[in-house]
């Protein structure tokens, strides 16, 4: 037995162990064809010795090449899908001249950090243009240069954690993909001054799309800005509070799953009014939380 390792396949909905006796790569992977690698299982070892845990993660060159180009496939689909509903639509939305954005940059397979925000915004800076229309995703990321409040709020925030790499190469979205100066009410093309029928048809449409392209991607964690809006999409609304703010009065981080993947919340940078003590706890714990969950 000092020998054997459990080897440990999974995807997110279904898991199998198998003992391999002088294990080698040749044997595992054997195995795990055996055990359906059209499912794209994930393997990992399980030693006996010490209770470790260390994934294995050689999904062969080939694997790995289809499952990217099924997220490529289905992000142009889901462009496509989007660019229709807002051509629909445009016209009946009080925000029509905002338009709608989808995702940072080129779509990944597992990338390390998916951050998701309630929608994306239309700033000041974007009053008089035209309304912002993408026909497929951004050659580049545009999170490592975004000079807006929230993009710069965000990138320092993960600098003071040690984490700008992290959130350099993170995929950035929205829960929906259609741009308003705010959610609420009382504000400058504000997305709840649309028709209530017309903005759940556009936000249910948007979170399908979401929760495919998540499950696809296959991400290790996803980072929710705004507490609300956490709650609102965690799985079976479980939701732990994991610090509060200075004050003690609200809550500055939680965590839970979302779509299936370990998730965090944090109190939005930009419209919570929160205070620099509360960005410099929130950098702190999330450098401690997401080095020790990339390390894993």
């Amino acid at each position: 037995m000092k020998n054997s390792l459990f080897v440990e396949a999974a995807n997110r909905t279904e898991s199998t162990t198998f003992a391999v006796d002088h294990p080698s790569s040749c044997e595992w992977s054997v195995k795990l064809a055996h055990f359906g690698a059209a499912r794209r299982w994930r393997p990992r070892v399980l030693s006996i010795e010490g209770n470790t845990v260390t994934r294995f993660g050689k999904i062969r060159k080939r694997e790995l090449a289809m499952a990217l180009q099924e997220v490529q496939d289905f992000t142009r689909g889901m462009y496509a899908r989007v660019t229709s509903l807002w051509t629909k639509h445009r016209h009946d939305l009080s925000t029509g001249e905002c338009g709608y954005a989808l995702i940072s940059g080129p779509p990944q397979y597992q990338p390390k950090l998916i951050i998701i925000g309630e929608n994306p915004g239309f700033g000041v800076e974007d009053v008089g243009l035209a309304a912002h229309e993408e026909a497929t995703w951004p050659d580049t990321s545009y999170l490592p240069t975004a000079n807006w409040k929230l993009a710069n709020k965000l990138r320092a925030m993960f600098a003071d954690a040690g984490l700008l790499r992290l959130h350099n190469e993170a995929i950035m979205t929205n829960f929906h993909f259609f741009k308003s100066g705010s959610v609420a009410k009382d504000e400058p093309r504000a997305w709840a001054d649309n028709d209530p029928k017309l903005r759940q048809t556009l936000e249910q449409a948007c979170v399908t799309e979401l929760r495919e392209f998540i499950r696809l991607s296959e991400p290790e964690a996803i980072l929710v800005l705004g507490i609300g809006a956490f709650e609102r999409f965690a799985d079976n609304r479980c939701v732990t509070t994991e610090e509060k703010d200075v004050k003690g009065g609200r809550r500055l981080i939680v965590s839970g799953r979302l779509f299936g993947v370990p998730a965090v919340g944090i109190m939005h940078p930009t419209g919570s009014q929160i205070a620099n003590s509360d960005i410099a706890k929130l950098s702190r714990w999330l450098g401690t939380h997401f080095t020790a969950h990339t390390a894993a």
